[in-house]
């Protein structure tokens, strides 16, 4: 288990301190934003799929919420788990108050560059997340100027083998 979050945390330190890594924009399999009842997303936080409402939630999904602390609209992604580069619909583009995500993915909060790519801005993952984040108005871009929520634009995800909560 120790190693597995070794490499849960080199992993992350090797995307955060790595902004020269981006991603080109995909508009192959664009993930389709799903409105979704703020509610519901704080009903989620701190759990997993089996432990509530396994019939609608699955493994791989993030949620997007406009307002901090789950205000509204809040909107669910099933993004293409390979890095790709998604976009926020235009809701939440340059105003994400909160975001959370499931078990089984690590993903990325992203802005676009001038040449069209995608640069990883900060990372978050399963269970260091499992309550969320209700706060990206409050929080800085790591290295950078300006706060989260303000700046993300964009997200990349991929599958996390090793984001487990601790039995």
């Amino acid at each position: 288990m120790a190693f597995a979050w070794i490499a849960v945390l080199f992993l992350a330190l090797l995307l955060q301190h790595a902004p020269f890594i981006s991603w080109k924009l995909s508009s192959d399999s664009p993930a389709i934003p799903q409105s979704i009842d703020p509610w519901e997303v704080q009903a989620r936080l701190n759990t997993t799929p089996s432990e509530y409402k396994s019939s609608t939630r699955d493994y791989g999904m993030v949620y997007f919420c406009h307002g901090e602390n789950w205000g509204p609209p809040c909107f669910k992604y099933r993004p293409e788990l390979n890095y790709t580069c998604s976009a926020l619909g235009s809701e939440l583009s340059g105003h994400v108050g909160s975001v959370f995500l499931e078990p089984g993915i690590i993903c990325r909060l992203s802005t676009l560059t001038s040449n069209d790519r995608c640069a990883p801005m900060k990372i978050f993952a399963w269970p260091e997340t499992e309550s969320g984040w209700p706060d990206l108005f409050q929080r800085r871009v790591p290295g950078g100027d300006g706060f989260l929520g303000y700046v993300t634009t964009h997200f990349t995800c991929a599958r996390c083998t090793s984001c487990i909560r601790d039995p």
